[in-house]
């Protein structure tokens, strides 16, 4: 039989109990041993699963070239694009109050300024006393406060004056199938008595509808006609042609100013753009929420795309919204991306270009040179869809937010965290050519808690866009606008932007 040795066991004749305590020493230095053997097997793992990730995600990596899609972009750009000249006011006290974002921009001289004006009441009609002594053609006449003097001169015919000449044009633009109205005509008929009525009451017009691009129509007046012609335009069809670049800018013409005008911390307007900036405010106390939207309009999408820093196409390079504007003061409205840099998955397209090609389990959105956008689940969109539609941007973070019919949709594909409250970055779609940036603030009790993922929906469900893509959020979501930041959250380091610029990128 094999006795087990107790370490613990008392020599007799150890009278100082001298093994007792050598035992316990030698089991102490076991624990201790082996414990230190745990922390550097956990060390050793750790080494192992942070190289690896270094090495696939975030190590240098040799630029990519790329591969450009080809995109017919047409002539309308190049022949609308104006002379860039920057546009710059004084910083904000507080880039959230209007109020600060007044007259503090009076320096700026090579821009309009546009301060809110009230508009001027119209002037009251004056009465000519000719007109009521004389009456109208009826011989009814006004009756004077005061009673007539009698009139001792002798009576005199009245003669009434008739048309003699009628001229007559269309006003606007017009498409073919347009029904015109009255008040799309100016008309003007010379009297015998060489007065000059405009758009008199009663003139006819036939025909009213547009029927081809020249359309003949007659304009009678008091026994007279003209014969003018309409000429209408084909009506751009509303069908994106895959991969040739649409054009909004007859569309939303009335969103376009010749000149630039900027309302500091409001909007801004070119012949190119159209930015306008609302700043929304929900709930109270600790329930507050604080998001900032901007409703973009262009009319060319090279005025919609996104930025690299210092165009590093290894993604490495990053750099805070702040600085990023002040190396390219092109860029009037930034937000940050998908942090391309930081993740090494999906289909990532910048500008036209193809810069990655891997798989992925999240959702990912698309931008095409037509203007539409789509969002796809894993694995749905591929480079040939890419090339093959004319892909403008491809971005990879998510997720989706609206489902096909633009609501808000109740289970999304990404991980728990994500659907917790954060501040937020998103981009929305209304139609090509329209679209909006979302940044929400949070992590500020009391200021602004942030959303989830389904009330971020909510929201653009409540703009009434189309589409809805979720982007990188929490310290990460900046909106600058002009070179001023809009929202409360930190300016975070990042390797991409989301940027609406006065010249065409690409």
């Amino acid at each position: 039989m094999i006795m087990q040795k107790n370490y613990l066991s008392v020599d007799p004749m150890d009278k100082n109990n001298t093994k007792k305590h050598n035992n316990v020493k030698d089991i102490r230095t076991r624990i201790l041993k082996s414990f230190l053997l745990f922390v550097m097997d956990v060390l050793f793992a750790a080494g192992i699963l942070g190289a690896y990730y270094y090495f696939t995600y975030r190590a240098p990596k040799d630029p990519v070239e790329g591969k450009k899609i080809a995109i017919d972009f047409g002539d309308d750009t190049a022949s609308q694009t104006t002379a860039f000249v920057p546009v710059t006011y004084p910083p904000m006290t507080d880039p959230i109050d209007p109020e600060s974002k007044q007259a503090s921009s009076e320096k700026q001289t090579e821009v309009v300024i546009v301060t809110p004006t009230e508009t001027k009441p119209e002037e009251t009609a004056k009465i000519d006393p000719a007109e009521t002594e004389s009456g109208d053609a009826s011989g009814n006449g006004t009756e004077p406060d005061t009673e007539p003097v009698p009139d001792t001169k002798e009576p005199s015919i009245q003669i009434v004056a008739t048309p003699e000449k009628i001229n007559a044009s269309v006003k606007g633009t017009h498409y073919v199938g347009d029904s015109l109205t009255g008040a799309d005509f100016v008309v003007e008929v010379t009297m015998s008595d060489g007065s000059v009525l405009a758009n008199p009451e009663g003139f006819t017009a036939a025909p009213l509808a547009l029927s081809q691009e020249n359309t003949q129509i007659t304009v009678s007046y008091g026994g007279l006609s003209t014969v003018i012609v309409a000429e209408a335009k084909k009506k751009p069809s509303d069908t994106p042609i895959p991969g040739k670049a649409g054009s909004w800018r007859e569309k939303f013409a009335s969103y376009f100013t010749s000149e630039p005008v900027l309302v500091p911390g409001k909007s801004y307007s070119d012949s190119n753009i159209n930015i306008q900036i609302s700043d929304i405010s929900l709930g109270s106390g600790e329930e507050t929420i604080r998001y900032l939207v901007a409703d973009i309009h262009v009319a060319d999408i090279r005025y919609f795309g996104t930025g690299l820093v210092n165009g590093d196409t290894t993604f490495r390079a990053t750099s805070p919204v702040s600085y990023y504007y002040k190396i390219n003061p092109a860029y009037y409205l930034i937000t940050n991306g998908d942090y391309c840099g930081y993740h090494s998955q999906g289909i990532i397209i910048r500008n036209g270009v193809i810069y990655r090609q891997e798989p992925t389990s999240e959702d990912q959105c698309v931008l095409y040179a037509d203007g539409r956008m789509v969002t796809y689940g894993p694995g749905e969109f591929t480079v040939d869809m890419a090339v093959n539609g004319g892909a403008w941007q491809a971005w990879c973070f998510g997720p989706s937010l609206l489902d096909s019919e633009g609501r808000a949709k109740d289970n999304f594909n990404t991980n728990y965290y994500i659907t917790k409250l954060h501040p937020r970055t998103a981009i929305g779609y209304y139609e090509p050519g329209h679209y909006c940036m979302v940044v929400v603030n949070g992590r500020e009790t009391g200021y602004s808690r942030g959303v989830t993922t389904k009330e971020l929906a909510n929201i653009f469900q409540d703009l009434g866009c189309k589409v809805a893509y979720n982007l990188d959020g929490g310290g990460s979501s900046t909106m600058s606008f002009v070179g001023q930041q809009l929202n409360h959250s930190a300016d975070r380091y990042v390797s991409d932007f989301v940027v609406v610029s006065a010249l065409p990128l690409g």
